[in-house]
């Protein structure tokens, strides 16, 4: 079964047995939701969580040498944290994932 973001998928039982004995569920298809992901979101539903989440996100794609998913989780973290902590660390983050990522030129040879 292929399904694509934004699509609505409707799961249905029925009973083989119990023919009155139905129940269906429709979920949509959000790109990045899993099972886990929507009992965290349940359970730490507020801004500041989903902020300080993205950042963990980010620097564990930097730990495992990921710069360009790092760069992109850092950036929405920044996003998400207008005027917080949480943003200037961002920002000199993603400033020094920059600079390592693109590797400076040797000196001009006279």
């Amino acid at each position: 079964m292929e399904a694509w973001f934004g699509d609505a998928i409707t799961l249905t039982y029925a009973s083989k047995t119990d023919a009155a004995a139905k129940f269906e569920k429709t979920i949509n298809v959000v790109k990045g939701t899993d099972g886990n992901l929507l009992v965290f979101e349940k359970k730490y539903a507020t801004e500041k969580v989903a902020i300080e989440s993205q950042f963990r996100m980010a620097e564990a794609f930097r730990s495992e040498g990921k710069t360009d998913e790092a760069i992109e989780a850092f950036s929405k973290a920044s996003q998400l944290d207008q005027g917080g902590g949480i943003k200037a660390l961002a920002d000199k983050a993603i400033e020094e994932l920059k600079k390592k990522k693109t590797p400076e030129k040797p000196p001009a040879k006279p």
